[in-house]
């Protein structure tokens, strides 16, 4: 990926991470959002991955508001439906309102199955908790 390529992603992350942060907060603000609504899926902070090492887009960051604590679970898939990977807690990654919200939480994919670096190319995704399933995708770039 070119230097241009990786500047534009990493502004458009930010970009994404603003417009999160703001629809955190103005949820939080909305008058009746009580403390134990349910799982909210805030979206994913970048749908590119380079799994390089190089510090940039290594993770795919999926955020969500979880005021109940409840099981959230993910996985990856391949585009024939065949399951790539679990998606993992993070803990030292910050998503946008997570340090206002107290319930935003995150799950991690690193690009990997098995041990090794997946070859590039789109990849599903799919978040399940309270009944609810989001899925969307990522594009592995190598």
């Amino acid at each position: 990926m070119s230097q241009r390529a990786k500047e534009t992603t990493k502004r458009a992350g930010r970009w994404v991470a603003v417009w999160l942060a703001l629809g955190v907060l103005a949820a939080g603000l909305e008058p009746g959002n009580a403390l134990n609504s349910s799982f909210v899926f805030l979206g994913a902070l970048s749908n590119i991955v380079t799994p390089n090492g190089d510090g940039l887009n290594d993770r795919a960051i999926f955020c969500f508001d979880n005021p109940r604590a409840s099981e959230v679970s993910g996985t990856v898939y391949d585009l024939r439906g065949h399951k790539v990977s679990d998606l993992t807690r993070a803990v030292n990654t910050n998503c946008p309102g997570s340090g206002i919200v107290p319930t935003v939480e995150k799950l991690v994919w690193d690009g990997r199955a098995g041990g090794g670096t997946v070859p590039g190319g789109i990849y599903i995704y799919q978040i399940r908790s309270e009944g609810t399933a989001v899925a969307g995708a990522v594009m592995v770039v190598r």
